[in-house]
């Protein structure tokens, strides 16, 4: 067996060659991101001692983290579209994708828990959501059917993404030092409305996924 043909264990269509799908190339880079953004989140709001450089770098850190978020996400974008447009929409991608999704978000997420914008009970709803819909997706792939985004899940990432770059704002704003902006002991409490507004549209779009694709599951 050559180094061609090695296949990842869960995704027997995915490979790692030169053929390797472009579209699923991308999706790899939030999966890959996931990690880099939580260390060095961690490391630019910790508290202790041994860390200090990182603590007195942290607004060109959340900065540049924050810089690498948007071209990340943007991959989202692109690869559906890549994978349309070159005909390479598959069973594997679709899993994957909302897989990457997932991974990249609730990521994001547990690194506001920690520095506290994010209520842990918001978190957890929204950590359930998504491990759940993995499971859901597994299930109805088993059973021949894949799950297509649906408009709620949709508009759901959407929230998910303008919570994640207000809130890296919030805190590159506190980091900042010298600024001054009006209303701004307010820039928190925006967070956690929006965060309340993710946690709900992932219950509903849950929900609708589960009614939709009752089928599938059910097979």
């Amino acid at each position: 067996m050559t180094f061609s043909t090695v296949y990842l264990a869960d995704f027997p269509y995915l490979y790692y060659n030169a053929g390797m799908r472009i579209a699923d190339k991308l999706t790899l880079v939030r999966i890959c991101y996931a990690p880099v953004f939580l260390v060095f989140y961690l490391l630019a709001n910790s508290e202790s001692p041994a860390f200090v450089w990182f603590s007195t770098h942290s607004f060109i850190i959340l900065l540049i983290l924050t810089i690498l978020l948007a071209l990340v996400e943007f991959t989202d974008y692109l690869d559906g579209n890549i994978a349309r447009k070159l005909k390479q929409v598959s069973d594997t991608g679709k899993l994957l994708d909302p897989f990457a999704d997932a991974l990249l978000h609730i990521t994001t997420f547990f690194c506001f828990t920690y520095s506290r914008y994010m209520p842990p009970i918001l978190f957890m709803i929204i950590f359930y959501r998504e491990f759940g819909m993995i499971f859901l997706r597994m299930q109805t792939i088993k059973n021949g059917v894949a799950i297509a985004a649906r408009p709620g899940g949709k508009l759901k990432t959407v929230f998910y993404i303008v919570a994640g770059f207000w809130t890296l704002a919030v805190n590159i704003y506190e980091k900042s030092g010298g600024w001054s902006i009006p209303c701004s002991d307010y820039f928190p409490v925006i967070a956690i409305i929006l965060f309340s507004i993710c946690a709900l549209l992932a219950l509903i779009s849950f929900i609708d996924y589960i009614v939709h694709f009752a089928i599938g599951i059910k097979k």
